[in-house]
């Protein structure tokens, strides 16, 4: 491989990294706008570094993406490790759940969780790949299949983090698309068929011009926003299917996101399920904003 297909691989590896950055705080921008009074303000994020939560502090969340969770003091929330342990000291308090996906959970004695501890090891999560037939599809190049899992991971970490920084938004639009479902579809449906004439009224004046980008911004904020949703709901769904109801909102999610996965992997059904997914949830975020500003 030659020096300028690698420069061009990490290019793009940084563009896409930037991109995610760049819609997921404009999703965070356009759900505190549009849903008042879900945001944390002493929330605990770390990308590629621990979190360490100090005896008598009291934080809102602690989530570590790439790195270990430590409590000694107080959580009101959960506790989240993506590729991390968490532990929990003997004056440790959560009233929320304790998660680590590729980790492990230590708590000593005299830890306290209001909520339930979930621990997905690494073999669980490379085990999701077993639940697809891959011998079946001999036109999938082995370096496809790796790429795929490693999107997937990615994915599933940005959704995570989406959930844990706006759980009640998250909520919401699933509750939307739950329970207003020939709504959501048609709102959806119109949406995206909206997309084009309306970037053709604004490419009238210079203004419009300049606020394009803007729209397309928002719209791809809206369309990660209620595919998270979407996922949530059907990670619900399975919990209740399988008797085991009532666990965090972060494990449906995951649960939602890898089902979606595999099933993306089969050909034109897989496509025909995403299109699905992003229409439902497109229509969701439109439902939520139209029947918040009316009991605003």
């Amino acid at each position: 491989m030659g020096l300028k297909s690698v420069w061009k691989k990490v290019s793009s590896q940084a563009l896409c990294s930037i991109m995610g950055i760049v819609l997921l705080a404009c999703l965070c921008l356009v759900s505190s706008v549009g849903f008042a009074g879900e945001q944390d303000d002493t929330s605990s994020v770390r990308l590629g570094r621990n979190v360490f939560v100090e005896k008598e502090q009291i934080v809102e969340t602690a989530v570590a993406i790439g790195g270990d969770v430590e409590v000694q003091g107080r959580v009101r929330g959960s506790v989240v490790a993506v590729g991390g342990s968490v532990f929990l000291g003997s004056g440790a308090v959560v009233n929320g759940d304790v998660i680590s996906l590729g980790g492990t959970v230590i708590k000593e004695s005299g830890a306290r969780v209001d909520g339930k501890v979930t621990v997905l090891r690494t073999s669980d999560l490379s085990g999701i790949g077993g639940l697809f037939p891959w011998e079946d599809m001999p036109h999938m190049p082995r370096m496809w299949r790796g790429f795929s899992v490693v999107s997937f991971l990615g994915y599933l970490t940005l959704a995570i983090l989406v959930v844990l920084l706006i759980p009640a938004t998250v909520g919401y639009v699933s509750f939307q698309v739950e329970f207003n479902t020939v709504k959501v579809f048609a709102w959806g449906v119109l949406g995206i068929v909206l997309i084009i004439p309306v970037a053709l009224v604004l490419a009238v004046s210079i203004l419009g011009i300049v606020l394009i980008p803007v729209e397309v911004i928002l719209v791809a904020s809206a369309f990660l926003l209620g595919s998270i949703a979407v996922a949530q709901l059907i990670g619900k769904k399975i919990t209740i299917a399988l008797k085991k109801p009532g666990r965090s909102i972060v494990l449906e999610t995951a649960i939602g996101t890898a089902v979606l996965w595999v099933i993306g992997l089969v050909p034109v059904f897989g496509w025909l399920v995403r299109i699905l997914v992003v229409l439902f949830g497109f229509g969701g975020v439109i439902v939520g904003l139209i029947s918040h500003r009316r009991h605003a």
